[in-house]
């Protein structure tokens, strides 16, 4: 399944081996996901799962992590899991999995959509995509350029992403309008794409812990630093209010930063523990912010995620700093 052997794998590993791993996901599911372009099987996702305990590691809460820095306890050949958005095929697909190898998982949810109350602004994009051609989309766009001030691509998505994060959600709810026959009402009641609260109780009764993947998934390097805080501190009351416990762990969507000064501020002023981008990187020198790897892509890429990537990362930073 992967391109070397355990016993060279287990080498390239040993750099970074008492850095905790934290793997993320999207859709563990037997078909296509209506609102994201990828997802791994579950028969897949058992194989990873089976091929880190080959390679010795141990999981662990992602909440776990944090408490052992805070001790200043070592961690050797540990992992976490985590996923994004919160799609209900983490209960279907996921959580039996969980169950059945004893893992604990840590969700990340965009708080807007628990229950299936709405789509994000993100999530209605790729419905569009998906269920309109490429010529039409291209009209429908040129119908809104002058109003939303789009700047002309001839990759739609790109076009798309250059109206303002605030306007990102007009645009999309036009476009539907126009592109889609069902409205988003009957599209969340016919698909049920989101964890319900019910799901979420069930799972919470499991080794199952929340954290914030904001309030609407826009892009937070783009955002103000009152609306930052705001899309972090209203997700995380949701949370606490369906959990009983304190959020402290937060995500960023697409992985995407903000600055150094603000991320360091919303950190104090929240009492959050975690922000997590997606460059993980191998700790040579200074300790880099947490990332996390992306392992729902193809098993070589994968496997290049999980062991080559974060070292040569790691280089990279080493000399650049020299």
């Amino acid at each position: 399944m992967y391109p070397f052997p355990v016993w060279l794998t287990r080498l390239l590993l040993l750099p970074g081996a008492s850095q905790t791993r934290i793997l993320y996901y999207h859709d563990i599911s037997e078909g296509a996901n209506p609102i994201y372009f990828t997802s791994l099987s579950p028969a897949g996702f058992e194989r990873q799962i089976l091929w880190l305990k080959k390679l010795g590691y141990r999981f662990i809460p992602l909440s776990e992590v944090y408490a052992a820095q805070e001790a200043n306890v070592s961690l050797n050949k540990t992992v976490s899991l985590t996923t994004d958005d919160g799609f209900s095929s983490n209960f279907f697909h996921l959580f039996p999995l969980l169950k059945k190898h004893k893992l604990p998982l840590t969700l990340f949810l965009t708080t807007k959509c628990i229950n299936n109350q709405a789509l994000a602004w993100n999530h209605k994009w790729i419905v569009i995509r998906k269920h309109t051609s490429p010529d039409k989309l291209e009209l429908l766009l040129k119908q809104h350029r002058d109003s939303f001030q789009l700047t002309w691509s001839d990759n739609p998505a790109t076009t798309f992403n250059s109206v303002s994060m605030g306007q990102k959600d007009a645009l999309a709810d036009l476009l539907w309008k126009e592109a889609i026959q069902d409205s988003q009402e009957e599209f969340l009641a016919r698909e049920r794409p989101f964890l319900s609260l019910e799901q979420l109780g069930e799972m919470l009764q499991g080794n199952v812990e929340l954290g914030s993947h904001t309030v609407s998934h826009p892009f937070c390097n783009s955002l103000s630093y009152a609306d930052l805080k705001s899309e972090i501190q209203d997700s995380c009351q949701v949370l606490e209010q369906i959990s009983g416990k304190k959020t402290n762990l937060f995500a960023y969507p697409y992985g995407i930063r903000t600055s150094q000064e603000q991320e360091t501020r919303i950190k104090e002023e929240l009492g959050l523990k975690a922000m997590l981008g997606l460059r993980f990187s191998i700790r040579l020198l200074d300790h880099p912010p947490q990332d996390r790897i992306r392992m729902e892509d193809t098993p070589k890429r994968n496997y290049l995620e999980f062991t080559i990537k974060p070292l040569g990362r790691s280089i990279k930073d080493l000399l650049r700093l020299h």
